[in-house]
């Protein structure tokens, strides 16, 4: 199983000092080809200059096309490639979302969605500067038949190598639980596959704690600015109310004790700001939150064991 260093990717832009400190942490980005190709081609011109300062992540951008009803042009994402492999370590392939707008799928457009994202994957891989192959990362959604996924496992290339790196698309409506046990059976398909040191990068799982508990390559998150933008801070992978907006909620840090007050103060502290500040200004929280979230991936540690099904229960 894969045994490298784990990659937090985080999605969005946020302000310009928020930029400006994940760029000096070493913060890796996500970013969507489809309507955020201009902070791609900036964060290039940053590496350009600070090779390899940070790692950068391109996502197709189909769920939002079809939140939107379009398609995604598949060729000119190709030649967007072309034109940026050498600074971008891995894009996501374009993927058929298997939904239709204002209407439930039937079970003939959810059978046929893998295998058009498989003959997507097929065509870009099939397109693609050959030095950029291995960048093309395919995914297997929630839901999917499993040999789908036995599918990327045993798939090899003409020169004998196996696909290098799998997206996994975990449900972003199912319980906690339900995600969990989906993610460990596909770690266990992925432990007795041909291909069980293949890299894997979850997509719509950002509890952290889940995170540690399987061997997996990077994740990506939106949860550091969209806390922020909500009251809360990330502590100990864990969201904490402190707008002064919101001086309402039960759980609000502002309610607690002083001593309680006094203690998280401390913590806030540590990644430069206090409890005041934090509860009236947005970009304090978010630099908080940035600061929190990468220091938690730089100690990433991956407690997975090979736990039965029966054992989760």
């Amino acid at each position: 199983m894969y045994n490298g260093p784990f990659h937090l990717y985080f999605a969005g832009r946020g302000s310009k000092n928020g930029v400006q400190l994940k760029q000096e942490l070493g913060c890796d980005q996500l970013y969507s080809q489809l309507n955020e190709r201009a902070h791609i081609l900036k964060d290039i011109e940053y590496l350009k200059e600070h090779p390899g300062a940070f790692c950068l992540f391109v996502d197709s951008g189909a769920y939002t096309a079809y939140t939107k009803g379009k398609e995604i042009d598949v060729d000119d994402y190709i030649d967007f490639i072309n034109k940026t492999g050498d600074y971008v370590t891995v894009f996501a392939q374009v993927d058929k979302i298997p939904q239709v707008i204002r209407r439930e799928p039937t079970e003939e457009e959810l059978a046929a969605a893998p295998g058009q994202s498989w003959e997507n994957y097929l065509y870009m891989i099939e397109k693609v500067n050959p030095k950029y192959r291995d960048k093309i990362l395919p995914v297997f959604h929630f839901e999917e038949d499993t040999k789908w996924l036995h599918n990327m496992l045993n798939y090899t290339f003409p020169d004998g190598e196996h696909i290098k790196y799998i997206g996994l698309a975990v449900s972003t409506v199912d319980t906690a639980a339900v995600r969990f046990a989906w993610l460990q059976m596909c770690f266990d398909i992925i432990k007795n596959s041909p291909n069980p040191d293949v890299m894997t990068h979850v997509f719509g799982c950002t509890a952290l704690d889940v995170l540690e508990k399987f061997p997996v390559t990077s994740a990506d998150s939106t949860t550091w600015v969209q806390a922020a933008a909500y009251g809360n801070v990330i502590i100990n992978n864990k969201a904490w109310m402190v707008s002064d907006r919101r001086i309402k909620d039960n759980g609000n840090m502002l309610n607690q004790t002083k001593h309680q007050q006094e203690e998280f103060d401390k913590k806030l502290r540590h990644f430069g700001y206090t409890l005041e500040e934090c509860s009236k200004n947005y970009e304090a929280r978010q630099i908080v939150n940035i600061r929190s979230m990468q220091e938690w991936c730089r100690n990433y540690k991956c407690t997975y064991q090979n736990i039965t099904r029966g054992e989760l229960w």
